[in-house]
This record gives C-alpha cells, structure tokens and sequence, in this order.
C-alpha cells in the first residue's frame, strides 16, 4: 500500500506518524515518571498514592503501545520510500 503512495504523500504521512509519536511518547514519559514516584509512597503506607497509579500506568501503557505501532509503520514507510539497490556493472 504504501509504495503507491506518492512521496510528498508518504513524506506527510511519515511527519504525522512522527508528530504522534512525540505526542505519546511524552504521555509515556509522563506516565512513567508518576509510576515511578508513586511506588515509593505506596511502599511507605500512603494509600492515597493509589490514584496516581490509576491514571499513571495506564499513560504508560498506552504510551509504549502506540509509539511501538507507529514506529513500525514509519519504518515501514521509510523502507519503502527507498529506490531498489541496483548490482554494480
């Protein structure tokens, strides 16, 4: 599908995958972080802490899981834009 793309189309496509990316990786990042700084506080006995893993694994996880989809379909999409190696004559 995507080698009958056309390359400013491909080229588009590839930038909207990468803003994507970004935008869940910093979810990621974000759910990450709160993950991390939460499990110390439950360790010490604060309920309350609970919350935070409520809202931070599930960034985490879904952070991860599109960052990993759209970095195999840029992948895909970048492999594809490139031309056929040609033997040497």
């Amino acid at each position: 599908m995507s080698s009958e793309l056309p390359p400013v189309a491909r080229a588009l496509m590839v930038l909207a995958l990468a803003a994507v990316t970004l935008g869940f990786g910093a979810i990621g990042l974000c759910g990450g972080y709160f993950t991390l700084m939460t499990i110390p506080a439950l360790l010490q006995g604060h309920v309350d802490a609970t919350m935070f893993l409520i809202i931070s694994v599930p960034c985490l996880i879904g952070g991860i899981a599109v960052i990993k989809v759209c970095a195999g379909k840029m992948r895909r999409l970048m492999s594809a834009s490139r031309p056929p190696d040609r033997p040497h004559e």
